[in-house]
């Protein structure tokens, strides 16, 4: 999602794109067959509303993904940021604290915060560090 030291704005969009009708397909084959899945279940992720505020936060003029502004999905990031039972302690405040300096710093400053994100491992969607 990082290219050349700024956030790939088309490659954010595909992966939320991706996650979003993957999302939709499952629910699809699990009606198609008899099984419950909610759906929302990959989309209402903590990856994903990461993904998504990150998304919003930076290049948010399209409004692709809905009308919610980034303060309002940020709050719900936050709230299951905090809930969360597969992120360590000492993880939590952290990216709590890293993804709230990006939500209050103007789009231009809070760029390369972002990039510093991906590189050091704050970004929960990114399994490899990137360079």
């Amino acid at each position: 999602m990082v290219k050349e030291g700024k956030v790939n704005k088309s490659g954010l969009r595909r992966f939320l794109q991706r996650e979003i009708l993957t999302d939709q397909s499952l629910a699809a084959y699990g009606q198609r067959i008899g099984v419950h899945y909610r759906l929302g279940t990959l989309t209402g992720s903590l990856p994903h509303l990461q993904q998504l505020f990150l998304h919003e936060k930076l290049f948010n003029e399209d409004h692709c993904f809905g009308e919610k502004s980034a303060f309002r999905i940020f709050i719900l990031y936050i709230k299951l940021l905090l809930s969360s039972r597969s992120l360590s302690l000492y993880k939590k405040p952290i990216i709590a604290g890293w993804s709230l300096v990006v939500m209050l710093l103007p789009k231009s400053v809070a760029q390369p915060l972002v990039v510093m994100g991906y590189q050091r491992g704050a970004v929960l969607a990114v399994k490899r560090r990137v360079s």
